[in-house]
C-alpha cells in the first residue's frame, strides 16, 4: 500500500511542480510535499500500531491457551510442554499462574511444580519488568514463606495505580489458605469473585474455596464455643455471619449459632433478636421455635426456682443444637 502511495508520489509531483513554476509559486510544491510526507509517515504509524496489536493478541491468545492447557490437561507431558511455553509468555498472568501450581502440592503433579518453577526461573532471565520480583519470589517458592509471597504479590499487582488481576487475588487468597488463615482468604476469594471473567481458568474453583472457608471458619467458631470462650464465639459468628447470602446462612444456620451465644451469656433480648433472623431464614425451625418459647417463658417467670428450671432446659437445648452442628 505505501509502495502504491510512493509511486502516486512520483507520478503527481512532476504535474505540481510544473504547475507551480509556471505560476513561480515555489509554496505550493513545499506545502504537497509536507502533506504527502505526514500521510506516509501517519499511514506507516498506523501500521506498525495495527501489527503490533495483532501480535500482543496473538501473543495473549497462547498465554491463556497454555494457561488452560495447564490447568485442564489430563497428560502429565501436557501440562508440562505448557508450563514450559509460559515461561516465554512475558506476561504477569503466567507468573502467577505458575506460582499458584508450584504451591498446589495436592493437585498438582510433583513433576509438573518442579517445570513450572523453571519456568519461573527461565522468566527471571528474559522477563526485564519483574526481574526483580522474580528474584525475590523464587526463594520464597522454594521455602515456602508464604507470608513474604503474600507481601510481594500485594506489592507488585495489588498497590494503587497497578493492574488489578483476578490471578493475583486468587493466589494471594490461596497463600492464606495455606496458613490457615480463612478469613482473610475468604476477602481475597471474594476480591476474585468480583474481578472475574469468562476467561480465568478457575472461576469454580473460587466458590468453592468461598464454600471452603466458611466452613473452616464456623469450625473455629465452634471451637470457641464448645471451650466456653462464649463472647469470643459470638463475635466470630456475627464476622463470619455478616458476608454470607441468605442461602449460606440458611445453610450454616448462622444466627441460630449467634441466639445459643447470646443465650449462654444471658442476653435474653439480644438472643430473641437473633432468633427472628434465624426464623426468617428458615434455620432449624423446631429447634428455633422451642428455644423461643422458653425464652418467653424466662421472661413471664419471677419465682427464683422455676427460673432456674426454665434455664436449664434452655442449657439443654443448646447443647443440643450445638452437638447436632458437630455430628453434621
Amino acid at each position: 500500500m505505501y509502495v502504491k502511495l510512493f509511486v502516486l508520489f512520483l507520478i503527481i509531483m512532476p504535474t505540481q511542480v510544473s504547475a507551480a513554476s509556471e505560476i513561480n509559486d515555489k509554496g505550493v510544491i513545499y506545502l504537497a510535499l509536507i502533506i504527502l510526507i505526514m500521510v506516509l509517515v501517519t499511514l506507516t504509524s498506523l501500521g506498525l500500531v495495527i501489527a503490533w496489536s495483532r501480535r500482543q493478541d496473538e501473543l495473549n491468545h497462547m498465554t491463556f491457551f497454555c494457561i488452560r492447557h495447564l490447568i485442564r490437561a489430563s497428560s502429565i507431558e501436557e501440562k508440562c510442554e505448557a508450563a514450559k511455553a509460559l515461561a516465554h509468555a512475558n506476561n504477569p498472568i503466567a507468573i502467577l499462574v505458575l506460582v499458584g501450581v508450584f504451591n498446589d502440592k495436592e493437585l498438582v503433579e510433583e513433576v509438573v511444580r518442579k517445570t513450572a518453577l523453571d519456568s519461573l526461573y527461565t522468566m527471571r532471565k528474559s522477563f526485564k519488568k519483574y526481574k526483580k520480583l522474580l528474584k525475590s519470589l523464587i526463594p520464597a517458592l522454594e521455602n515456602q514463606q508464604h507470608e513474604i509471597i503474600i507481601e510481594l504479590l500485594s506489592q507488585n499487582f495489588e498497590k494503587k495505580g497497578k493492574q488489578r488481576l483476578v490471578q493475583s487475588a486468587y493466589v494471594i487468597a490461596r497463600e492464606y489458605i495455606l496458613l490457615k488463615h480463612y478469613d482473610e482468604a475468604k476477602f481475597w476469594l471474594e476480591k476474585a469473585s468480583q474481578r472475574r471473567n469468562d476467561s480465568f481458568y478457575c472461576n469454580n474453583e473460587i466458590e468453592e474455596l468461598i464454600a471452603y472457608c466458611n466452613e473452616q471458619l464456623y469450625q473455629v467458631c465452634d471451637q470457641l464455643f464448645h471451650n466456653r470462650e462464649y463472647f469470643k464465639a459470638l463475635e466470630c459468628y456475627s464476622l463470619t455471619t455478616s458476608s454470607l447470602d441468605k442461602h449460606d446462612k440458611h445453610h450454616f444456620r448462622s444466627h441460630l449459632r449467634i441466639a445459643c451465644s447470646y443465650c449462654k451469656l444471658q442476653r435474653y433480648n439480644d438472643a430473641k433478636q437473633a432468633i427472628l433472623l434465624a426464623l426468617q431464614y428458615h434455620e432449624q425451625t423446631d429447634d428455633t421455635l422451642s428455644l423461643n418459647k422458653y425464652i418467653q417463658e424466662l421472661e413471664n417467670t419471677e419465682n427464683d426456682y422455676d427460673r432456674r428450671q426454665i434455664q436449664q432446659r434452655i442449657e439443654q437445648i443448646i447443647d443440643e443444637i450445638m452437638l447436632g452442628f458437630q455430628t453434621k
